[in-house]
């Protein structure tokens, strides 16, 4: 199967679990809340949290759709556009899942107390913007350089320590080019 069929494909899927998640169905592919135990389970309420797990899913499938559709010529910029769209998406997300979504703030507590604990949401959230920064920072910044000189060639890359290789300790060298 082509690049292309396998877009479609993950298009497709992306859809129809869309549509259920959106239907306020579908809790069991949520991770985490799905492996919760029900007493956990009873602090969220649950089809307002598979809608807006549903409206996160959304947001990527039409992201998906725009890709599969521009297929071949799709600009370079859309693949950095993919991600931070992706990537911010997925922190509203969580935010609103972790804030909007308990029973208290539905009306359907059903006389159970939701616990708050600011501290930990705070750190929670903290990390995981830390951890989106850094790998955007990673993935976007990095800058490879190759120098060729007489006996040896040296690479230097950003976030990983420099290396030289003399020509007279290659062994071999090996290619293989693919068929298109």
């Amino acid at each position: 199967a082509s690049i292309m069929e396998i877009l479609w494909g993950v298009v497709v899927m992306f859809a129809i679990l869309t549509g259920v998640l959106l239907s306020g169905r579908g809790a069991f592919l949520i991770a985490g809340y799905n492996t919760s135990s029900a007493e956990e389970q009873a602090k969220y309420d649950e089809k307002k949290l598979c809608r807006v797990t549903g409206m996160g899913m959304l947001v990527i499938t039409i992201l998906l759709f725009i890709m599969a559709l521009l297929g071949e010529n799709m600009p370079k910029w859309f693949s950095t556009f993919f991600l931070a769209a992706t990537l911010a998406d997925i922190g509203i997300l969580l935010y609103v899942l972790n804030t909007k979504c308990g029973a208290e703030q539905s009306g359907r507590s059903e006389n159970k107390k939701v616990e708050k604990n600011g501290i930990s949401t705070k750190v929670r959230y903290g990390i995981s913007v830390a951890i989106l920064v850094f790998v955007t920072d990673i993935l976007f910044t990095g800058n490879i350089r190759i120098q060729y000189g007489e006996s040896s060639f040296s690479i230097e890359a950003s976030y990983w320590k420099d290396k030289e290789i003399a020509y007279s300790d290659i062994e071999s060298i090996e290619s293989e080019i693919a068929d298109g």
